[in-house]
C-alpha cells in the first residue's frame, strides 16, 4: 500500500515474485530508459511505490526492487530497495546496477 498525492491509501501489485538460489526477489517492472537515458515510466507514482515495497521488503527480510531497460545497453537494470536510499529517476546513479550481476 501507499498513500498517493490526495493522502489516500493505495493498493499496489507487485508484478514479479522469483526465486534465485534460495533468496526470494519481488519485482516492480517500470517503463525503462531511452538510448539518451531518459526515462520512460509513466507511473507518477512509481516513487512512492518503491518507497512502499522497500518497508514492506525490510519488515519481511526480503530484496527486492524496480526492474527497468536500459536503451544504451539493452539491459535490464534494477533499482533495489536494500542499497538504494531513495528511487531514482538517473539510470546512471550507483543505485541502478544490471539485473545479471545482482543474483
Amino acid at each position: 500500500m501507499y498513500m498517493d498525492n490526495s493522502e489516500w491509501q493505495k493498493l499496489f501489485y507487485l508484478d514479479y515474485i522469483v526465486c534465485v538460489k534460495g533468496v526470494i526477489w519481488i519485482c516492480e517492472t517500470k517503463g525503462g530508459f531511452d538510448s539518451n537515458g531518459n526515462s520512460q515510466d509513466i507511473d507518477i507514482f512509481s516513487a512512492k511505490k518503491f518507497d512502499a515495497l522497500k518497508s514492506y521488503l525490510a519488515q519481511h527480510h526480503l530484496r527486492g526492487g524496480f526492474v527497468r531497460v536500459d536503451g544504451q545497453s539493452q539491459e535490464l537494470c534494477m533499482c533495489e530497495c536494500g542499497s538504494a536510499t531513495c528511487y531514482s529517476e538517473d539510470i546512471h546513479r550507483a543505485d541502478w546496477q544490471v539485473l545479471e550481476s545482482m543474483w
